[in-house]
């Protein structure tokens, strides 16, 4: 299945305004290998949306330069043509959106826009299309799927058009899904029941899953790996269970430290202090020094994201002794 990996090499995104360039991410390189799930975290404005969509060729080419390379198995995913691009969305690569009430049709109905999927891709008859699609409904959580399927998306509540649109993305069972937040207005329960149903077509059926969120909890339930993500580069990867459990940049460790504790009532949580600095005024070298309480004189300096282990990377001057560390060039989780 190593074939069937996704490789992430130097990928960078670059928006063009009237004002100037902006780099919304710098130099990404990681790799989901096939059958896993790797969750890719940070605040807002870390650059891990901008990555999603590079990947599926969903930025537009006029406002948007992308450098670097993207490979899923065999397929580059950068450098494919608009026919191509439309044939492999939904059948080798699915997303699912932050935003369902933009990203769902507002004109067609649910059932519609699922099936659509599925009869082009799979070239099945309506009333086949529309078994599967109520079949993918109940899969997602949707209650009474057949009726929903019938329903206009201002007909549902939030996180019913949220499940319609997980339902689009995975109807076909594509290798590999980049999910963006992907149970965002779900209730708990349903958070669960999807994230649970994204692991197990990882497991059962092999797809690899790149988790978009900031839910660290999420990320320790169900992913293998993680990537941290801050202001468009990658500043920390390997393993859930060792990144989370002794992170080694410090950005990582502080969001740990933000997050609500089941046992912390009454605490008052961690704040990162200042925000993610914008893409067209970023400081010189550890672009979290200005945040950092950790941060020395070393840090001014240009960073590089260097191999602590087989299967750990971390961009920082203190994780390691640099004599030590071996620069990673197209680093990656297994």
């Amino acid at each position: 299945m190593a074939g069937d990996d996704l490789v992430v090499d130097h990928l960078s995104v670059v928006f063009r305004s009237r004002t100037g360039t902006h780099a919304a991410v710098r130099d990404a390189s990681f790799r989901v290998g096939a059958g896993r799930m790797v969750g890719l975290v940070g605040e807002s404005g870390s650059g891990k949306t901008a990555t999603g969509l590079a990947l599926l060729g969903l930025h537009d080419p006029a406002t948007t330069t992308i450098g670097g390379g993207a490979r899923f198995g065999d397929t580059d995913l950068l450098h494919l043509s608009p026919a191509a691009a439309d044939r492999l969305r939904g059948s080798l690569v699915g997303m699912i959106f932050q935003d369902p009430m933009t990203a769902l049709n507002p004109l067609l109905t649910i059932g519609t826009q699922v099936t659509e999927t599925i009869r082009v891709h799979e070239g099945l008859d309506r009333r086949s299309a529309r078994d599967k699609a109520i079949d993918v409904l109940a899969r997602v959580g949707m209650p009474d799927p057949a009726g929903r399927y019938r329903r206009y998306p201002h007909e549902l509540s939030g996180g019913l058009r949220q499940r319609a649109m997980i339902a689009a993305a995975i109807a076909c069972r594509p290798r590999l899904l980049v999910a963006d937040e992907p149970t965002t207005a779900l209730d708990l329960t349903i958070q669960a029941q999807i994230l649970r149903l994204l692991r197990t077509l990882c497991d059962d059926e092999g797809m690899s899953v790149l988790l978009i969120t900031h839910d660290l909890g999420a990320v320790g339930a169900v992913c293998d790996d993680v990537v941290t993500m801050y202001a468009g580069e990658v500043v920390e990867i390997g393993p859930t269970a060792r990144v989370l459990d002794r992170p080694s940049h410090p950005y990582t460790s502080r969001l740990m430290a933000a997050r609500p504790r089941v046992d912390g009532w009454g605490e008052q949580l961690d704040v990162i202090p200042g925000r993610v600095p914008s893409p067209s005024a970023s400081p010189e070298g550890c672009l979290f020094r200005p945040r950092c309480r950790e941060a020395r004189e070393e840090c001014a300096g240009p960073q590089e994201l260097v191999a602590l282990g087989p299967d750990r990377s971390v961009r920082c001057v203190r994780a390691s002794d640099p004599r030590d560390s071996v620069v990673v060039a197209g680093a990656g989780v297994r």
